[in-house]
């Protein structure tokens, strides 16, 4: 590849952001000022190692409109962008010489000339960045292009991340130049397959994996779980205990945990967890140096014991586990009393900001209702053996 990302988190670095530019190769003065209060952001690097500005501009701009807390919008955009820059760079077209054609020359690329088959939702999402770099830079006078020009004759917008619905002519929209994305149904992971996986984890991996399966946690949100988040009055107490945390889209929500699994987090930490370093002591989860655990290896680990058992299922699959097996419960109690909407309720479960997201799980009350109750404490022991249980 011509091209690579390298990204930083400007908003960490504070006083250390002189020395940070300076090891990137790039002096603070000459580093937009308004990118400093970034979570993430991601430098373009060309094959001579000096920055593509309008790439990076971009790619700030993204950053700017993302509520992404952990920066998974900019590296997935990032990730595109390079490959349209190289595929530039490789068939020698000049940004001044896109036009439609060479849209429509990328799309057959990126369905038909990789050694591996793509989903259609990443060449959805690659075709996307694409045309809206484009659009960006021509309005935005980093590199004008007929294709910007066309799309700004027509009066299309690429200020924001949906096309303009009232253009007759929009080629932001993918259904135009995209593959047809097709929704994926999800597979649950079953019980036999789950509780051969857990035997495979090691303690803090498994007591990690407990937490997906029976709070349908995303890997970010378990990896960032905090102390101050863990309930501080007796838990024999209740049979679900509220706990607020930190979710997708920077959104502080509730989640409702069965007493045992908490039981078994306030051990690990009295018992378990590593002294950790300076700026750690906030996680619960920790590794043993002391340092929080991330989503890289998290899945890594859950891969590692998923390829002992042949198991195809990746972490994720726990979230969605979680929702169509509480679903199921939910759903046998909604018509026994009739008193509550299930896929509501899910929807508080899951995190979900619209019903929509969690109406997919249709196809494959009240939070202290004794359905949720039975829904949860059944997902915590779901595939566990009882030789695992503590």
């Amino acid at each position: 590849m011509k091209f690579k990302i390298v990204s930083f988190r400007p908003s960490a670095l504070a006083k250390e952001i002189d020395a940070e530019l300076k090891c990137l190769r790039l002096n603070n003065h000459e580093f937009p000022r308004r990118f400093q209060n970034l979570s993430l952001m991601s430098l373009v690097i060309n094959e001579h190692d000096d920055i593509e500005w309008s790439a990076t501009a971009y790619l700030g701009y993204v950053a700017s409109k993302s509520r992404s807390v952990v920066g998974d919008t900019v590296r997935s955009y990032a990730e595109s962008l390079i490959v349209w820059l190289d595929f530039l760079a490789c068939e020698n077209i000049p940004h001044l010489d896109v036009s439609e054609a060479e849209i429509q020359q990328f799309r057959l690329f990126l369905s038909k000339q990789f050694p591996y088959s793509l989903s259609s939702a990443t060449i959805a999402l690659r075709l996307t960045v694409a045309v809206q770099f484009v659009v960006w830079s021509h309005k935005e006078g980093w590199s004008k292009s007929r294709f910007g020009k066309q799309v700004e004759m027509c009066g299309a917008s690429a200020s924001s991340y949906r096309p303009n619905s009232r253009s007759v002519f929009n080629p932001l929209k993918p259904s135009i130049l995209g593959p047809r994305i097709s929704s994926r149904i999800p597979i649950p992971v079953g019980p036999d397959v789950l509780a051969s996986l857990v035997s495979m984890l090691s303690p803090l991996y498994r007591l990690m994996f407990k937490w997906g399966i029976a709070t349908g946690l995303r890997r970010f949100e378990i990896c960032n779980l905090q102390l101050r988040s863990l309930p501080q009055s007796d838990i024999s107490q209740k049979s679900l205990h509220e706990m607020r945390v930190d979710r997708k889209g920077g959104k502080r929500t509730s989640i409702y945990v069965v007493p045992q699994l908490l039981n078994e987090t306030f051990w690990y930490v009295a018992t378990e967890r590593p002294e950790p370093i300076p700026g750690a002591e906030s996680y619960v989860f920790l590794n043993s140096s002391g340092t929080p655990v991330n989503r890289t290896t998290l899945s890594k680990q859950f891969r590692k014991a998923a390829d002992l058992v042949d198991c195809k299922a990746t972490f994720h699959g726990l979230r969605h586990t979680f929702a169509i097996t509480a679903l199921k419960i939910l759903e046998e109690s909604s018509t026994k009393n009739g008193n509550f909407n299930s896929l509501k309720v899910l929807q508080i479960l899951m995190g979900h900001s619209s019903l929509q997201t969690t109406d997919i799980y249709l196809r494959s009350l009240e939070i202290t209702s004794p359905a949720v109750e039975k829904a949860l404490q059944f997902l915590y022991g779901y595939g566990i053996s009882p030789g695992m249980k503590k």
